[in-house]
């Protein structure tokens, strides 16, 4: 599982059985068992063997992480689902889709992480490493770049004015290879984002 494979020991050291069956009902409890079964695989990393998770359990992964917060270990939680679901993402290399319109989760994650503390930001920045070699299409990569940088900024791992410089370069350099002109810095890349309730989160903190 590659970079996500620290992060998801450390998860399952930690998320219940009981809450997995909670994500598993989040769409109106509709193929519960078949979602806890799909979740289930992905911690026991055989479902990637032949390709990224489908339906089941990516549609609960999705639904669940906009409320995740709001819950009981509410951010524990939302690592957990981002996780998995960034995974689901990097082992994505068809449905264009389905990785371009959950880039929100790579904020979340990276939020979440950060509020949590302990190991939490380190194993989140794993994550976000590995996937960036994954996937370098303009409407992805520059996003995932904006919240390494905030990872490593908040662990103290490298120099700010650097590290948002080189996301500035290559906001820069996707908005030019996809012909785009406007003051919407890096949201701009995905219109997926344009409309997002965290379009705000994609901005540097004044």
């Amino acid at each position: 599982m590659d970079g996500c494979a620290r992060t998801i020991e450390w998860l399952r050291e930690r998320v219940p059985v009981e809450m997995i069956r909670e994500i598993s009902l989040a769409d109106y409890g509709e193929e519960a068992e078949d979602h806890f079964a799909g979740i289930m695989d992905l911690l026991e990393r055989q479902t990637w063997v032949n390709g990224a998770p489908q339906w089941c359990p990516r549609e609960v992964l999705v639904l669940d992480q906009y409320t995740a917060e709001t819950r009981e270990n509410g951010h524990l939680r939302r690592i957990f689902l981002c996780t998995l679901l960034v995974a689901c993402m990097g082992y994505e290399r068809e449905e264009e889709f389905f990785i371009e319109s959950n880039v929100s989760a790579l904020i979340r994650l990276t939020g979440s992480a950060m509020v949590l503390g302990g190991e939490a930001p380190a194993l989140a920045l794993e994550v976000l490493t590995w996937f960036a070699e994954q996937h370098k299409r303009p409407q992805v990569y520059p996003f995932t770049c904006f919240c390494i940088a905030l990872l490593r900024t908040h662990l103290g791992d490298g120099d700010a004015a650097a590290l948002r410089a080189w996301v500035e370069e290559e906001e820069r350099r996707a908005a030019t290879s996809m012909k785009l002109q406007g003051d919407d810095w890096l949201v701009r890349l995905n219109g997926y984002t344009l409309n997002d309730p965290l379009r705000a989160k994609w901005a540097w903190a004044s």
